[in-house]
Parts: structure tokens; sequence; C-alpha cells
């Protein structure tokens, strides 16, 4: 409530700068300023007390980043320890859309070390001045940080009436919302003369006062890169002078929305994510530019968090090695690639590039990490060798196939036996042959010198992973078998058998070989799917015979029990659902032109989409028994280009040839496509398309920790800004889209039925109402030349600077993976989120020796509710780890769990790490009772058992 004796007008001024470590210039560019920024503002605070504070982005890698140029600086350090200058709580500024959930809890978890690293604790402010868009699970996740509240801009939705609201979770947890009417960046450049700057405020105050409860103003002064003005202070106390009614001052957010609270009540309330263009633009296009770095970043991000962190769990419990500095290494280099200009691939080509770099270099270590992790628990399988083994990454029990490469020596009809003496049929299609690496015969006198050399178990780029002796004659033969990934390979044992053979007197020669091992895709049929954990079985040649299965395949179909697909004579698939009678149609492939930039898709006026091949061809690959494919190549001529004027699409037209490999499993309700080509087309979109006789207004997008439901709506130009509207005027309109981003699965259904699309690292999906049927279509790339244009149809004005950006043109071999499947029911009912993260996660393979001494089946964690799935199960250090889970239904669910007997429950913990009480939780030392909220978190800290 406002004062009855309060001024006319308060303004709250922060100045701040707008840090994009990256954008229209490369990282080293920018930190340049950087630099030079801090240099500047650490004089002019110490040389002004009455400067009294900065706001420095809520990200705290800038400090990293200058602190690597000029050392740790005690000037810096006193400012921000004084509380001058608010650092975090973010490390970098992310998008929310396009990283995973747990990248964002990463994220402001290493902005809280960092800030703690200073001395000080962050700001407590959820900062979000320029994501485009949020995620619904944003409350919960800052509330689990502390912070309660979320400054944001874009993305507001129609039911917001306020610039202040309660910003509701899906489990109910609530923060006090802030929009910006002007964003981050208005005030900046603020006039030094008194009358001047009054009217500059004027001008402002048309937007900001609109909607404004509080009657009070805040005025961000700065902008993307922008350095402080120290006149500031001076220039305040001038225009407080003129205006004796008003009340200025130097302030920060903490003082700001202390103030608010202090004003507001009965705030209206939004729950879930704010993705809407109505009245600021979301720049939905970002989901689609450069879709490469966002299959990189899922690759990586899956790498971390769904594989090497639960195995390096998995290992330390078997007294394997601590890889917790190697893991927040990785992190670090992830998260660097996750700041909107980055991720979003809005920026020019240089920035793009050193982002692959780091994918690469995070990629390099994590092998090798994984290497050392899968070494450990291999070591421990039991039972007769050789064997492949499985690391399951999902938490949810069932069964499903067994596929994936692995590099090993396999018998001509191999087969899986089970521990119980179950054997299944291994299906193997070899992708690289047994190769010589190295060859060598050396009289034994210098036998010893060899032998010194293959001591190291890393031998020419690859892991020694076994070995093999022959004696013929005075000749020791020696094969060695090199891999690409460490194995549980015993090197002391080699060296004793070695030194035993070389002390026999009648021994002249030793001849070494090391081959490379062949690399297999591999399948089984229906396995019994533990939760996260590994199952292993012994490898052997397979009986004679026809291996039972339900597979059927032949000239453009497969079958089994619950699916058919047919190849059509236009060459498009039907999938016929033989339980339910759904009849889905596609593997239609959509190219239309595109005159947008890096932000926004921007259709050309009139296009028709290019859909129908000029020819296609199929063959047989499979027929089973675990896995039956063909493959589909389709070939098309499309436009070069855009035509000169931009208006129309080129009449050169270039190949694209699409090789679609597609997989039906046994007793699968999936069908999986591989959709490989090289993109030789520049200004255009390319989609894939599945149609189904379903009638709704809505479609179902896995988001950050759950699935939201979005309206189906029409692509349509941006509306012209009202000169009523200074807020349209500053910040430009913006059209509506079909499109969005999305995780790993996007569905549709009338209650009844439903189609849905499954994906690995495809962030945008696209919902269209035909004709008696209902389209799904995933974006398999986006070209485009330019950061920012002026003239397009859906956005009224620029985005960014008009820089020529030719390597957003896609110009590369493209591999897309997305799956199919239809369902009975709510999405809900069919336990989609357990579905699709059973294809975008599958099992890990690697070879092990057997004979280990440790259980027959390695079980990390396991839920018995599929509605309950696993975020993270993440060393925090040596010996203590952090088990989260999240409740992907929107109502609540009970679930039980179950751990490896080595680790036991200690607490429930906030994402800070810090106790909470819980007594709707009932922890054990061997598992755990949970009752989780519709959409809820929950971490809990696991150590190792004593």
């Amino acid at each position: 409530m406002t004062p009855a004796n309060a001024p006319e007008l308060e303004i709250v001024l922060v100045p701040h700068t707008h840090w994009d470590r990256e954008w229209y210039l490369p990282f080293e560019a920018f930190r340049h300023r950087l630099v030079r920024l801090l240099d500047r503002l650490t004089a002019i605070m110490e040389a002004d007390p009455d400067y009294k504070f900065f706001h420095l982005d809520g990200q705290t890698i800038v400090l990293e980043d200058y602190e690597a140029i000029r050392g740790p600086e005690p000037r810096l350090r006193a400012l921000i320890q004084q509380g001058r200058i608010h650092i975090g709580p973010w490390y970098v500024l992310p998008d929310e859309f396009l990283v995973s959930g747990e990248a964002i809890i990463r994220n402001l978890q290493e902005g809280f070390r960092v800030a703690r690293g200073y001395g000080v604790e962050p700001v407590p402010v959820g900062y979000l001045p320029d994501m485009f868009g949020h995620i619904g699970q944003m409350p919960q996740i800052l509330r689990g940080f502390g912070l309660d509240n979320a400054m944001v801009w874009r993305g507001i939705t129609a039911d917001v009436t306020s610039n202040h609201f309660t910003w509701q979770a899906p489990d109910g947890t609530a923060v006090l919302g802030i929009f910006l009417p002007l964003g981050y960046g208005f005030a900046f450049a603020l006039p030094a003369d008194p009358k001047l700057l009054i009217e500059r405020l004027q001008i402002f105050l048309l937007g900001l006062k609109k909607n404004e409860k509080s009657g009070i103003i805040l005025l961000p002064n700065g902008t993307d890169h922008w350095e402080p003005q120290p006149e500031i202070p001076a220039t305040l106390q001038a225009v407080q002078a003129l205006k004796p009614n008003w009340r200025l001052e130097m302030g920060n957010l903490p003082l700001y929305l202390k103030r608010v609270r202090e004003r507001v009540q009965d705030l209206p309330a939004h729950q879930g994510e704010l993705y809407s263009a109505e009245r600021t633009s979301i720049l939905p296009g970002v989901a689609s530019a450069r879709l490469y770095l966002k299959q990189a970043d899922f690759r990586a991000g899956a790498a971390l968090e769904r594989y090497l962190e639960p195995l390096a769990v998995l290992a330390r419990a078997s007294a394997g090695p601590d890889l917790t500095d190697h893991l927040r290494y990785l992190w670090r280099l992830l998260l660097q690639n996750h700041p909107h200009d980055s991720i979003c691939g809005c920026s020019v080509d240089a920035v793009h590039d050193e982002m692959e770099t780091r994918y690469a270099k995070l990629n390099q270590l994590a092998d090798r990490l994984l290497g050392d992790a899968l070494a450990v628990v291999a070591q421990g399988l039991p039972g007769p060798g050789p064997r492949l083994g499985a690391f399951y990454p999902n938490a949810a029990a069932g069964a499903g196939p067994l596929r994936g490469e692995v590099e090993m020596r396999l018998p001509a009809r191999a087969g899986l036996v089970a521990a119980s003496g179950e054997s299944v049929p291994l299906q193997a299609e070899k992708l690289e042959r047994e190769k010589q690496v190295f060859e060598i015969t050396v009289p034994k006198i210098a036998a010893g010198i060899a032998l010194d050399m293959l001591a190291v178990e890393e031998q020419i780029g690859a892991f020694i992973v076994g070995y093999r002796l022959k004696r013929r004659g005075a000749t020791l033969h020696l094969t060695m078998d090199l891999a690409s990934r460490r194995a549980a390979f015993d090197l002391a044992r080699f060296r004793r058998e070695m030194e035993k053979h070389l002390a026999d007197p009648s021994l002249t020669l030793l001849h070494i070989e090391l081959k490379r091992l062949p690399r297999y895709q591999v399948a089984a049929a229906l396995l019994a799917r533990p939760g996260a954990a590994v199952s292993s079985w012994q490898v052997k040649r397979a009986r004679k015979g026809p291996a039972a299965t339900d597979l059927q395949a032949g000239p453009g179909f497969l079958e089994n029990a619950h699916l058919r697909v047919d190849l059509t004579e236009q060459g498009r698939l039907t999938v016929a659902d033989k339980a339910g009678g759904l009849k889905i149609s596609g593997l239609r492939f959509l190219d239309v032109g595109d005159r947008g930039d890096e932000y926004n898709f921007d259709p050309v006026a009139g296009d028709t989409p290019i859909s129908e091949p000029d020819s296609f061809q199929s063959k047989l690959l499979a027929r089973g028994p675990a896995l039956a494919e063909f493959t589909v190549r389709h070939r098309f001529r499309i436009p070069a280009e855009l035509a000169p004027g931009r208006q129309g699409r080129s009449r050169r037209m270039v190949p694209l040839d699409l090789v679609t490999r597609i997989s039906l499993g046994q007793d699968s309700r999936v069908v999986e496509f591989r959709t490989a080509f090289f993109n030789r087309a520049k200004d255009h979109r390319l989609q894939v398309a599945f149609d189904a006789p379903l009638a709704t207004d809505h479609y179902l997008a896995e988001s950050a920790f759950g699935a939201v439901q979005r309206p189906i709506q029409p692509t349509r130009p941006a509306g012209k800004p009202s000169p009523l509207d200074i807020n349209a005027i500053m910040m430009g309109t913006e059209g509506t889209y079909g499109t969005s981003p999305h995780k790993t699965y996007a569905a549709i259904s009338d209650g009844k039925l439903g189609m849905a699309l499954f994906n690995r690292g495809l962030a945008e999906v696209e919902a269209v109402k035909l004709p008696g049927q209902t389209c799904l279509a995933l974006t398999l790339v986006r070209s485009v030349g330019w950061l920012s244009r002026p003239d397009l149809r859906q956005r009224s004005q620029h985005a960014g600077p008009p820089l020529s950006t030719p390597g957003g043109q896609c110009l590369r071999d493209l591999v897309c993976e997305y799956a199919l499947t239809g369902f009975a029911g709510s999405a809900e009912e069919a336990e989609l989120a357990a579905q699709a993260h059973a294809f975008a996660f599958p099992p890990l393979l690697f070879p092990a020796p057997g004979q280990g001494s440790g259980p027959a089946e390695a079980r990390l964690v396991a839920v018995d509710n599929p509605r309950v799935e696993l975020s993270a199960f993440v060393p925090v250090t040596a010996d203590a780890f952090d088990l989260r889970l999240y409740n992907t239904s929107l109502e609540p669910q009970a679930c039980g769990l179950s751990w490896h007997p080595a680790l036991r429950a200690e607490a429930v913990v906030n994402l800070l790490g810090e106790k909470v009480v819980t007594p709707e939780f009932r922890l054990e030392p061997a598992g755990a009772a949970l009752k989780l909220r519709p959409g809820q978190i929950i971490t809990l800290r696991m150590a190792l058992a004593k």
C-alpha cells in the first residue's frame, strides 16, 4: 500500500551493464572491453563514495574472465566485499529452453560457488533480464537456492496484468515476479544536464507507469557492454533539486525489491512458463538456428548427466577414483556454451566455431573419464567371459531393447547368456573391421625393452584391453588388443606372464602385433531394464536354427506384434498401431524458403513447401531377430538460395539427398529414424512431419523438469506498433509462430489416442492443424545468413546488429535422430516421459572380462514409478553424492527408491546442499518412500555406507 505521505514519484536508479560474453564479437574481443570497463568502474567507485552501487549483470564468470588478465585484483574484491558491486547468482546468463534443467541448476550452483570465493553471498535476485522466455519450473529452481523473486522481461503473458505478480511453478512454489516493461537496457547514456534528464524520464514514464501498482520506478542505468557514467550521482542530486516532490536515489536491486514488497498486495498469479510475444519479442527462431549446436549440447549434456556422473558414483561405490574435480571442470566448459547468444546460435561465426571447440574438449576428457569409471565397474562383473556389459541410465525399471555400439570380437552367430541361463540372439552389424596397427619381431635379447614399452596401457592413441599368447617353435607370438576406451585390463598379470615366458632359454624371438578390435552395432530383443544399473551377459556362439521373433520385414515394410510400417508409392510411411487402431502418415519432408535471420524464421510470401521427392528408393538392411531395418533415400532438388531482392527463392537448384534408416525392434512400440544428409542450400528450413487423424487444439512439449501444454497456432506476421504504445515503439513487435522449443518429446492427443515424437537434440517442434488431422513436425535444419535483418515480416525491427553470418547457413553434414510412437489415453497414462528418455538416453554398451567378485547386477538406483524421473546422481565430494529426482506428472505421485548397498541416504537437501525438513519423505538405509507434489524436484544427499 502506498503511504499517505509518499512522494509524487519514486525512482530507484541501478547502474549496471549487460555483458554478453560473446555475441557480435568473439569472446576475446569482448574481454578486452570487459577489462577496460572493470578497471574504470573500480576507479570511479573508489573516487566517488556517492557512486554507491553497481550491478554486474547477475553472472560471476565475468570476474573470472577479468582476473584471467589482471590476476586477483584486491581493489575490485574490496568493492565486492563492501557490498557496492553486486555479483551473482548465475555463473552465466543462460537460455532456459535450450539447455537441460539440470544445467540450469549447475549454473546457479557454480555462480554461488564463485561468488562465495570472493567472500560474499551472491545478490539475492533471480535475475533473468534477457532470456528469450522462461521455463515454468524456474520459480521452484530459484526457491531451491533461497531466491524468492524473479526479474523478467521477455515472454510475459496477457494474464499478467501488473508489473508485479506471483509466479508459480507446477508444484505450487512461488516467487515475486517483476516485469521490466521496457527491458533492462533503455536508460543508458542518460543526459548529464538535469533538465534534459527530466525530459528523458518523462518519455520513459509513459511505458514504465503502465500497469505499475507499487508507485516505485526501477531505472536500470546501462545496457549491453555499457560502461558506467561517473556523473550520475551529481546529476541525480541536481534533478532532485528541480523536482522536490520526486524521490530519486542510486540504489540496488535488493533495495528496489524491498520497497516493492512494502507496497504491493493482492498480486495477479501466473502458473507455468512465460513464453508469449504479446508484449515482448521472444525470438523463437533461435530454437532452430545452427541446430547442430543444440545437438552437440544435447550429446555433451547427456554424456555428463546421464552417463559419466552416475558411473562415477557407481565406480566410487566400488572404491574407484574420485572424479569430482574433473566433473566440475567439464561442467564449467559446458556452461561457457550456455549464454543465450551462444547456445541460441545468434552470434557471429567466430563465436560458434569456438563453441564447437569447447564441445570437442569436453567430449575428449569426458570419454577418458568414462573409460576410467567403466574399467572399475567392469572389473567387478562376475560370470564367465567374455561379457557384454550395459549401463542403463534411466531410473525406471521395466523392459527394453538393447542396442548400441561396442568394440569387441564376436562369434559369427552370437548370443547373450544371462546368469539365469536364459539366452537371446545378439544381432550384429560390423561397422569397422579388425585391423593391424603395428607389427614387429625382436630377438629375445631386446624383448625386455619391448616389454617395457608395452607396460603402458595406452598405445598409439588407443588402450590395451586384452592380449593373447601363442608359442610356435622358438617364437612367442604376442597379440595385444586395442580399443578406443579404457577397459578392465590387468597390466600386472600380463607382465608376470610375459616374464615367465621370457625366462624360457629355448625362446629366441618375440613377435608382437597390436590389433584394433572390430566395432559393431548390436541389438538384442527386449531384456529386463533394472533401473539405473549395470547388467552383463556372457557372449557365446548361439545355437543354429531360426530365433524366435515377432518381427517380419521385406521390401518397404516392417512389422511386429504392435506396429506395421509401410513405405507408400509416394515415398512416405504409414505406421499402423494394431492395438489402438491409430494410423499415422509420415516421413513427409517439407522444405520452405526462409528470408529470416538467426533470431526469427521469416517465410517467403506465397511459398509452397517442397514435399514430393524427385525419386526415392529403399533397401532392406536387416530382418531381425532383434531389429528389422530398411533405408529410404529421398532425392530432392531445391532452390539454392533466395532470389535477389529476397522476396522469392532462386531458380538455381541444388540436390538434397536424404538417407533415412528406419528401425523396428522386436516387441517394440517405437519406430526409430536416423536421417543423414549434406545441406547444400541456403535460406531455407527443412522439417520432417507426421500426421495423425486426431482433433486437438493443443500439443504437449517437454520442457525442463516436465512437460507443458501449448496452443496450436498458425504463423502470422507481426503487427504494426501502436503510436500510443511506447513499449512496442521502443522494443518492436513480433508475429506468432507454430514452432516452439522442446526437449526429448512432443505429443498430440484427442483424449483417446495420441501420437508422440521423440528426438535427440532436435530442439524445435511445430504442431499444425490440417483437414481431418493434426501434424507434428521436427526441424532438421534452418539455414540463414544474417545475425539480424530489418526487413522481416515476422518482426518489426532489428534484434541485433545487421552482420553477415555465412556459417548460419549450416552447409555441412547433418545427422538427425528421432522416433515415433502411438499411444492410448493421456500422455501420463502412456508414460511418455519414460519412453522418450529410454530413446534419448539408451544403454551404454561395453566389453567386460568376467570372473569379477561383484554382484551380477550393479544397481545404482531404481524407482518403482515411471512417472518419477532421474535428473542427476552426481559426486559432490569424494564421499558424498546428490541424487536428484522429479515428478514428470501434473498429479501427485508416490514412489519407492532403492540404491546401491555401498550408499546410504543422509538427508533431503535444497539445491545448495543445505538440509531441509521434509516430514513427507521417509528415508531408510537401503531405500526411501517419497510423496511428490506435481512437478516437484527433490534432492537426496547420499554418502558411502560405513
